[in-house]
């Protein structure tokens, strides 16, 4: 880790994203000594056995002084898109899953999507609302994020998937990190008589 953060010459950046495993191991406990960390973003799915690993990750960072900025929900549902052939634009296509039913506005040439909460929901708000930290965004799964990071291409920047539910999901959750990051550094600034 310190020779990532050292030996590469970065350039000028915005931002330094590091994604860990999940946990409390040695990775994060280093990372949170050797760098001044303007704070981490958890990650957790719908389910109660995540949010128990997350709050550990909670208590850790909590320990070592590193502010939690925020919580994201991966998993949040799978997104289903589509098309309805001939459908207008406003009507609504109904569509079911796992013994969910949706009804949903049918857009632009008959394109339609959803996410259905297969995995349960819940679980980032409910450490979000017992910790004092925001919810910065609920990622659903699909299959072209998978792609996506296969071929180094992330979704938000393929054309064809860039309006979808987990592209604007990303660029959601981006958005409200640099907002969270900005009211941090504004909130440092000295206060001048």
């Amino acid at each position: 880790i310190r020779q990532m953060l050292t030996d590469v010459l970065w350039g000028e950046l915005d931002y330094l994203l590091v994604d860990m495993p999940p946990g409390t191991g040695d990775a994060q406990l280093s990372l949170a000594q050797e760098v001044p960390l303007a704070g981490a973003v958890l990650v957790t799915t719908p389910q109660a056995v995540s949010a128990f690993d997350v709050t550990k990750a909670i208590s850790m960072f909590h320990k070592v002084e590193v502010p939690i900025l925020g919580i994201v929900e991966n998993m949040a549902g799978v997104a289903l898109e589509g098309r309805a052939a001939g459908a207008p634009e406003g009507s609504t296509v109904e569509l079911s899953l796992g013994g969910e039913t949706q009804t949903v506005p049918v857009g632009a040439d008959g394109r339609f999507d959803a996410v259905f909460d297969v995995f349960g929901s819940g679980g980032a708000d409910r450490l979000a609302q017992t910790h004092g930290f925001p919810v910065i965004g609920r990622i659903p799964v699909d299959p072209a994020v998978r792609a996506g990071g296969d071929g180094g291409e992330p979704i938000v920047t393929v054309e064809a998937n860039a309006d979808g539910a987990a592209a604007r999901a990303f660029g959601e959750a981006a958005g409200r990190l640099a907002q969270r990051l900005a009211v941090k550094a504004f909130s440092a600034l000295p206060i001048l008589d």
